[in-house]
Parts: structure tokens; sequence; C-alpha cells
């Protein structure tokens, strides 16, 4: 943030940022207020009188290097109005409003967009769904193949595989699979398959009307939601349940998260999703 000085009132002298080149202070120092004769918690307007900067004369390059910043700035006036708070909006670009998107873009560490970004993080997803795809992406859940890097052995909870790996579960693993090729066939049809990789493709790919693309992005993420809680139900609770039960908790899911959509749609545009699931769901569950 930047001041833009008006009458000097409420803009700190070495506090602020209202040059242009940053806080006085970071430039001059601690000894600064003292070199030239100001009170540290002094304002822009307690600088100057009659329209004249009243900073104490002192030799060396720091006090060169302060009159060369204030030269071609104008004197507080104490009828020019109140001074004004300016945000960042891009970089040497400021603005009265204040932005918190703009204001976290300045402040985050950024990184090349990942091309399956749109796959975890989309309007109608929801978070606790998109936090467990996007570890699955990125291969971090703890599946059997993780546990034996810790001395575990966990084979798979759905079927008994040995080899309990990310590809494995989603949607090699023939309980999964029947779970994902119901629900995900009337969308992606022919492409539907049980390797992971060529899964991510065929969605990011896929060309289709809009509708269908969020539905399978939704039932992408709602899938692997489930079906990873049911594989920890397994381990931890000893629970289970047959694969059809969880194909339609899996559906009513996404169809109560395109409701509640509609709820905070005051001009409906949600309403042909549900109608597009409720008429899947009538031939698939």
């Amino acid at each position: 943030m930047c001041m833009e000085v008006k009458n000097g009132n409420s803009t700190m002298f070495w506090w602020d940022n209202w040059t242009g080149a940053g806080r006085l202070i970071d430039i001059v120092g601690d000894i600064g207020p003292q070199h030239f004769g100001l009170s540290r918690h002094a304002t822009v307007s307690e600088a100057c009188i009659n329209n004249q900067w009243t900073l104490r004369r002192a030799r060396g390059q720091l006090y060169r290097t302060v009159i060369e910043l204030l030269s071609p700035i104008t004197p507080p006036s104490p009828h020019a109005g109140q001074d004004i708070v300016k945000w960042m909006h891009k970089p040497g670009e400021y603005q009265s409003s204040f932005s918190s998107k703009c204001t976290w873009n300045l402040i985050r560490d950024t990184s090349t967009k990942v091309s399956w970004s749109t796959l975890v993080w989309f309007p109608q997803g929801v978070p606790r769904y998109s936090f467990i795809t996007w570890l699955a992406v990125k291969d971090r859940l703890s599946t059997g193949q993780r546990m034996r890097r810790w001395g575990q052995i966990q084979f798979c909870p759905l079927c008994g595989e040995r080899d309990e790996t990310r590809d494995h579960i989603f949607f090699a693993c023939p309980y999964v699979f029947a779970i994902w090729s119901t629900l995900c066939t009337p969308l992606l049809r022919r492409h539907t398959t049980p390797d992971w990789h060529d899964t991510v493709r065929a969605i990011l790919a896929k060309q289709s009307p809009r509708i269908d693309i969020i539905l399978v992005r939704m039932v992408f993420q709602t899938t692997i939601y489930f079906v990873w809680r049911e594989r920890n139900g397994r381990i931890h609770n000893s629970s289970q349940q047959h694969y059809r039960n969880l194909t339609k908790q899996i559906a009513s899911a996404i169809a109560l998260r395109i409701q509640s959509l509609n709820y905070d749609d005051p001009q409906h545009k949600n309403a042909p999703l549900l109608a597009r699931w409720s008429s899947l769901c009538s031939s698939i569950v």
C-alpha cells in the first residue's frame, strides 16, 4: 500500500510509503529522524511550513538522497483534503480500492499453472472432494505403496490386490471400476477406462457440452472421495458395503451438490445441470 498525500495529516513521514520509493525509515535508517531533526512519529504535514519542506540541513549523501526524493513532490496543503490510502493491484499500479485477490496474488509464491488444475478446482466442486482429488493427482494418498516405505504391508481392502497403488485403486480395482464405469460411461462413453492416466487425459481433453464437462469432473471427484472413504472404513472400522450401494451414494451426493448450487443461484443457471444428471441417474443407478 502507499499514501497519496493531500493535507499530510494522516501520513507518517518516516513509516508510510508516500514518496514512491518505499518507507523513508528504510532508506535513512534509525539515525535518520535525529539526523534530519524530525520526530520518528511525525506526519508529513509536520515536515513543512508555508508550503516548504523544513528538514534540518545536513551534509553527506544521505541528505542529498532524501532531498532528491522530496524535490519533485508538492508539499501538503491544509486545504487539499484528506490523505488517500492506495492499494497495489499490480506491480507499480495503485488504486484507491482494496482487492483481496490482487493482494493475495502479489504476496504469494506463484508457479506455472498445471494442466490438471481445472480437474481439481472448479466452481461446482466440493472443497473436501477437491482436496482428496488433489492428493490423488499428486499421488500423496497413503496407499499400500507408500505404507511399505514405513515398513507396513497394506493390501487393497477393496479387492485383496497385494500391490495397492493409486493407479490400482483409481480405477483398476474391479470393485472401483464397477462403480466408475457405471457412473461415467454415459459421459465418457468409449473413453471409459480403468487406467488412471488415460482417464485424466480423457476428462481434460473432453470436447462436449459444458454441462457434461462439469458433470464428468463432479463424478471424478466424488467417486475418488467416496471410494477413499470406503477404503479407509474397511481398514479402520471393518465396515463394507456393496459397490451398488456406494454407486447410489455417489450419485445422490452429486445431486445434492447441484441442488445446493441452485439455492445460491437466483437465475437458476444450474437447473439444466440437475436435469441432465437426473436423466442420467435414471438409467445408471
